[in-house]
């Protein structure tokens, strides 16, 4: 590890990997922080940052257009059969109003049992910065936190706003168990009883443990 630090503070290159097809702001960006940029056509993701981390990025629109088609999910399938670790950005401002509650709750919940890493990110000069600074890491050798590198105050609005997609649970609710039990796994495999004293409702924590372990 202590080699490839020196060979990145002696100015080897961070390559990326990036679909042609990809945006030339980010490209531009990404470019400006010292990447440099290899354009192939994936047919695997949108950035490829090493041989284990792939990235997908897409707009709200385009992701839940990707619900909506089903192609988030042969995406997903085919990120998870190339590499070790997936990685979606979901980029922008939320447009979830119309969008269909429950076709939304089992993308999250299938993305969350296939340990794909969802982040947010504002805008395209965030997302660039974000992607650079995985493909950074890996090349240092060290292992990627994704908690530490989203949006200061991020993550636990994000899983809030995770739970809040199942029937029932509003942002009320869902900030109550995370602020109970601080992780969607504990969340997921706390009993009715444990849901009900976080503030949950018995019918609902009923219908929420059903769901989670249907087939």
């Amino acid at each position: 590890m202590r080699l490839e630090r020196q060979r990145l503070l002696e100015g080897e290159e961070l390559r990326i990997l990036v679909d042609v097809r990809e945006d030339e702001e980010i490209k531009a960006k990404l470019r400006e922080l010292g990447a440099r940029l290899i354009e192939k056509s994936l047919d695997v993701g949108d950035f490829i940052v090493s041989e284990e981390v792939c990235i997908e990025r897409k707009s709200w629109e385009d992701f839940l257009r990707s619900i909506w088609d089903k192609r988030l999910f042969s995406q997903v399938e085919k990120m998870k059969a190339s590499f070790e670790r997936g990685v979606i950005i979901i980029e922008g401002e939320r447009k979830v109003q119309h969008f269909n509650r429950n076709a939304l709750l089992g993308a999250l919940a299938f993305l969350i049992a296939k340990d794909i890493s969802l982040i947010f990110t504002q805008d395209k000069m965030e997302t660039a910065r974000l992607i650079f600074e995985i493909a950074k890491r890996k090349m240092l050798g060290g292992n990627i936190s994704f908690v530490r590198i989203k949006r200061q105050h991020g993550e636990k609005g994000e899983k809030e706003f995770v739970l809040s997609a199942f029937p029932g649970i509003g942002m009320k609710t869902a900030r109550k168990l995370v602020e109970r039990f601080g992780s969607l796994s504990k969340i997921f495999s706390a009993s009715v009883s444990e849901l009900r004293k976080a503030g949950m409702k018995k019918s609902i924590a009923i219908k929420f443990k059903k769901f989670l372990e249907s087939e």
